[in-house]
């Protein structure tokens, strides 16, 4: 992964002008947080908690002629994440990412494999040499992006009942 570039189709035909992707940065909590109550409510907990740690480099973002329009998170290598038992079978060197998220009124123009780009291309640069795809809707996004699958898992949830 440390030598990933990105497949021809992103090169040839690039975001454009019109789009920037980059790190959080303070001025943008309020639009994050709105972000992902109005669309994925279920992974505000996830971004609060790379907040609450100071961790907005984990948080990447993308816009749209300025405007907040796509999130994800990152786990460096050295990072301990949700799935990080995953380290014992990828390797110390393992880099993440989760729950990125493309609003609704912006599907379809392939922000969330530009996103994903960005996001592996960073985790490349701090030598990951694997990546975890944790929490994805859309898994195939990284597929396109020349990653394949090497375990798949489904988180599962029971209810214990005493005798």
């Amino acid at each position: 992964m440390t030598e990933y570039t990105p497949p021809k189709v992103l090169t040839a035909r690039p975001p454009g002008d019109s789009f920037a992707f980059r790190s959080c940065e303070a001025e943008d909590l309020a639009s994050l947080l709105e972000l992902q109550e109005n669309n994925f409510p279920h992974w505000k907990e996830f971004y609060q908690e790379a907040i609450d740690q100071s961790r907005l480099d984990r948080i990447l973002l993308a816009f749209k002629h300025g405007d907040l329009v796509a999130a994800c998170l990152v786990d460096y290598p050295g990072d301990k994440f949700t799935g990080s038992n995953w380290l014992n079978i990828l390797g110390e060197n393992c880099g993440a990412v989760s729950v990125l998220g493309v609003s609704e009124s912006h599907q379809g123009y392939a922000i969330g494999v530009y996103l994903s780009d960005y996001a592996i291309s960073r985790l490349a640069q701090a030598k990951a040499t694997h990546l975890f795809v944790n929490k994805s809707d859309a898994p195939s996004i990284y597929e396109r992006l020349g990653c394949r699958v090497i375990w798949r898992y489904q988180h599962g949830s029971c209810e214990l009942v005493s005798n």
